[in-house]
């Protein structure tokens, strides 16, 4: 009975573990090609999404918006609504 509790408290952290590992290296990813961008131009430029981004806030779809950028840049949930909020915090500035 202990083995059983002791296999399924590993199986656990290996379930943790490995997907926090998937979505750091998503992360690693993204910041790379700031990086490659720096390097070449001397300027990071804007990302390609954060128009789409903006798009989809204008229509009012805020989730749909947190989709795209947890897929276009691999983000978790919390640090894709950041992102996006920060960019709806941009547009509403500029008005």
């Amino acid at each position: 009975m202990e083995y059983a509790i002791i296999i399924v408290i590993l199986l656990f952290i290996y379930m943790v573990t490995s997907s926090r590992i998937k979505a750091l290296e998503n992360q690693i990813k993204s910041m790379k090609v700031k990086i490659d961008q720096l390097s070449i131009n001397g300027d990071v430029q804007v990302n390609p999404v954060d128009d789409d981004i903006r798009k989809l806030l204008h229509e009012g779809k805020d989730v749909r918006a947190v989709k795209a950028v947890r897929d276009a840049l691999g983000l978790s949930l919390l640090d894709a609504k950041q992102y996006v909020d920060a960019i709806k915090k941009e547009m509403d500035e500029k008005k």
